[in-house]
């Protein structure tokens, strides 16, 4: 991954419409135009790769230099298919996916259709940044093309769903009180049964190894506590 460096006025923000990003840069890209700076503005890459969402954003943020999370980032990719003869198009990224939330919406400029805007979310049930991107993707409107020109090339748009990220953060928390909660009931519970089985039969717990705090003699006594108990199970 490269990006070009461009020296830009301070307190400038790349803040483009959707008519500019259609019927200018993207346009312009499809037809091989040159645009000055347009590399640092919005650099060509894979977003349909191995890297996940929150890789690229770490990349090209500081690069860029949006120090704000609110602002977007802006990339030039190519749309790529499922099969070679298909018309489905692949769009799995890093080990989730961008699933389509709409069916898109048409970009009109003075009265005329030039593209066409389609608007997705980071999805990866396994990862705790499930929901957390979303991603606007721009393509040109076919009748805009020349003969000899392809419509691969789309330009997108990735944003935090901060929203979405603070409530995974906060359920994945949530289950980790919770998973901590029920092994020291789990412990209590063991510890609870063991002391009675021995009082019930009349019979003396024998005294289990001399606990410390090292982490290892800890869990000495706890296997020592549950194998007394499955002995005193199986044997009474």
């Amino acid at each position: 991954m490269e990006v070009v460096e461009f020296s830009r006025p301070v307190g400038y923000v790349f803040d483009p419409t959707d008519c500019e990003l259609v019927g200018f840069y993207l346009s312009k890209k499809i037809a091989n135009q040159l645009i000055p700076g347009i590399d640092y503005f919005i650099p060509e890459y894979n977003l349909y790769g191995s890297k996940e969402p929150w890789q690229i954003w770490n990349f090209f943020k500081p690069r860029l230099g949006e120090e704000r999370d609110d602002q977007d980032l802006y990339f030039f990719t190519k749309l790529k298919k499922k099969t070679l003869k298909g018309s489905r198009i692949d769009r799995s990224v890093g080990t989730g996916t961008w699933q389509g939330e709409d069916g898109g919406t048409e970009i009109v400029s003075n009265n005329q259709r030039i593209g066409s805007k389609k608007r997705f979310r980071y999805e990866n049930k396994d990862s705790n940044q499930h929901g957390g991107w979303i991603m606007h993707e721009y393509s040109l409107d076919s009748s805009l093309l020349l003969p000899d020109q392809h419509n691969n090339y789309v330009v997108c748009r990735i944003r935090k769903n901060h929203l979405a990220l603070k409530r995974t953060i906060e359920e994945s928390v949530k289950k980790w009180i919770l998973k901590r909660r029920r092994r020291v009931r789990f412990k209590k519970w063991i510890l609870n049964h063991y002391h009675s089985q021995h009082c019930r039969l009349g019979v003396q717990p024998p005294p289990p190894p001399p606990c410390c705090n090292n982490h290892y003699n800890l869990k000495m006594r706890q296997s020592f506590i549950v194998m007394n108990m499955l002995w005193l199970f199986a044997n009474f």
